[in-house]
Order: C-alpha cells, then sequence, then structure tokens
C-alpha cells in the first residue's frame, strides 16, 4: 500500500501530538516493538506510527487465551498490522500463566521483552493515555501511595536492563484516541473487562472519572501534563529524605527536621520494608511522628500495617518488618 492514503491524517490532533511525543523522547528514527492488544488506544498507536512513516516497528500482540474472543482479536490485530505494512508476532501465552491481573501483565511485559531481545530492538512502545494516566495518580492518592506514587507512570522506564518501555500517548486523551481511529476507518476490539465495575480501575471510568471531566473538561490532559513536575518533585524529596542507618535513626535528626519530610522520611522506609504502600497506615506514621517529638522518653512501639513495626526509643527510633 502506498502513503498517499495516509496523508490525509498527518495533521490530525492525535498524529501531531504523537509526533511530538516521539521526538521528545527520541523515538523517530529506533526500531520499535508496538504492543497492541486491539483495543482502540493500541490501534491507534499502530495506525499513528504508520501515518507518521515510522518503518522500523515490528507488531507484538500478546495473546492470553483466556476468552473467546482471543484468537479473533489475534487475527484482527493481524489484519489491521498488514494493512499498515507492519509485520505482526502473535505471542501466545502458556495456559495457568495469568492467573491475577498482576500475572497477566507480568507474562505480557516478558514476552513483549522476548520479542524485543530476538529482533535486537531495545524499545517497546504501550499505548497508555491520559485517562490511564489519571486512573493510576487517582488509585495511587486512594492506597495513601507517597509522592512517587503521585507521579503516575513515566514517559520512559526501564523494562529489563537492555530495554526500555515507552509510553509516546501519556499526554493524549481518549477522545483525540476515538476522533482519530473513526478518521482513519480502524475498528478495535473492546474488552468487556474494562467496564467491569468490579475492579478497581472499571469503577474509576465508570463513575469518578467522568464526574471529574464534568468539573473540569480536560481534567485527563491536565493530570498527565503534570507528571514531570510531580517526578522532578519527587525526585528532590527522594534526595531530601532521612533514610535510617540500618534499622535506626538517630531521634535527635527525625526530629530536627521539617514535620512532612519527617512523615515522608518514615513513610519510605516502611514502604520499603514492606513492598507496596497498600496496607501502609497513615495515621500510624503520624502517631509516630508526634511521639518522636513530644519529649518522652520510654519506649513506645508502633504496628504501621504489613508487619512494619517502630519503636520510638529515648535516642533512637527504630524501624523493623
Amino acid at each position: 500500500m502506498t502513503d498517499k492514503p495516509w496523508k490525509r491524517l498527518r495533521q490530525h490532533p492525535f498524529v501531531v501530538q504523537l509526533e511530538i511525543a516521539l521526538r521528545t523522547l527520541d523515538l523517530i528514527d529506533r526500531p520499535l516493538v508496538a504492543a497492541v492488544s486491539g483495543g482502540r488506544a493500541s490501534m491507534a498507536l499502530m495506525f499513528g506510527l504508520r501515518v507518521l512513516g515510522i518503518q522500523d516497528c515490528i507488531v507484538g500482540h500478546v495473546h492470553h487465551g483466556l476468552r473467546a474472543a482471543s484468537d479473533d482479536e489475534a487475527a484482527q490485530v493481524q489484519a489491521a498490522a498488514s494493512r499498515c505494512t507492519y509485520h505482526c508476532e502473535v505471542l501466545r501465552l502458556s495456559e495457568g500463566r495469568a492467573t491475577t491481573p498482576a500475572d497477566a501483565r507480568q507474562a505480557r511485559y516478558e514476552a513483549l521483552r522476548n520479542l524485543a531481545r530476538a529482533r535486537s530492538i531495545r524499545c517497546v512502545a504501550t499505548a497508555h493515555h491520559a485517562q490511564d494516566q489519571l486512573e493510576s495518580v487517582l488509585w495511587a492518592m486512594v492506597r495513601g501511595a507517597g509522592p512517587a506514587g503521585l507521579v503516575g507512570m513515566v514517559p520512559i522506564r526501564p523494562l529489563a536492563d537492555d530495554l526500555h518501555l515507552v509510553r509516546p500517548m501519556l499526554q493524549i486523551d481518549r477522545a483525540s484516541v476515538t476522533s482519530f481511529c473513526e478518521s482513519a476507518a480502524v475498528t478495535w476490539c473492546e474488552d468487556p473487562t474494562n467496564a467491569d465495575e468490579s475492579t478497581v480501575r472499571g469503577r474509576l471510568r465508570a463513575e469518578v472519572l467522568p464526574a471529574l471531566e464534568s468539573m473540569r473538561a480536560g481534567v485527563a490532559r491536565r493530570i498527565a501534563a503534570g507528571t514531570a513536575v510531580r517526578a522532578a518533585a519527587s525526585a528532590a524529596l527522594d534526595h531530601a529524605l532521612l533514610a535510617p542507618e540500618g534499622d535506626l535513626w538517630s531521634r535527635g535528626s527525625l526530629a530536627a527536621v521539617d514535620p512532612g519530610l519527617r512523615a515522608a522520611s518514615i513513610h519510605r522506609a516502611a514502604v520499603r520494608l514492606a513492598g507496596s504502600a497498600d496496607g501502609i497506615c497513615a495515621d500510624q506514621i503520624q502517631s509516630v511522628c508526634l511521639a518522636v517529638t513530644d519529649g518522652r522518653r520510654h519506649r513506645r512501639v508502633f504496628e504501621c500495617g504489613c508487619s512494619v513495626m517502630v519503636a520510638v526509643e529515648a535516642e533512637t527510633v527504630r524501624i523493623t518488618g
């Protein structure tokens, strides 16, 4: 197929934004594996790359085999990739690899890593967009994550020692994605689990995001646009945190710092011990902070969640888990 049918789409806002992101991430001339599930956003990513004239791209479709429609979805992605003149690899996961969403995500990334390595490609691109970013930030807030969690997804991160995961669509909203797909006559598959309101993301999509959008149009784009600022603030905080030496802080050192920095230092150490912010109790962290500065000398122990214990003693503060 010649490039002529794609020229009329070159100035579509989605394509313009995608090109800006690709240039910002220095991806225009790099070989890519494009992760394409068959959903609206990933199909838009693939066709957007084609409109931009990106030639060195392999499409990777992970076939979980969990739903009756999986074979049809794989065939639809292969047909769409052929229309874009891209080679498509269907990556079939072995049975039993995806028993939970976390397992499925890990298995997907492993399959994409293997494809990239086999093709000597160092970047895997996904189609996470502005609404996905907003969901991530909101859920981090609900979970009580620290500043690092409020950064949300970053545009580029290591996927392995020799590979990077890139997300060039984080500042593009769903409306722009849909408009592009309609303009390019792109059809996509709907994953029914995305609308499942028994899941966290399903409920956020059904109830919370529409309410926020009704209060402030473009809220997802606004949150996504602040990613770099939040990342810089989180990095600056990391440098300022008072880390324990082994499992001990000097109580005097903790008492001398700003109250917010004191709480953040204890929270970060607790999260590292627990492996996650889930289950870490903010109220207990605050109780620890008050004990550090109240002048009392007797030993007090606080259970901060996930088996993390903080003992405030006369001269030291000890954290274990």
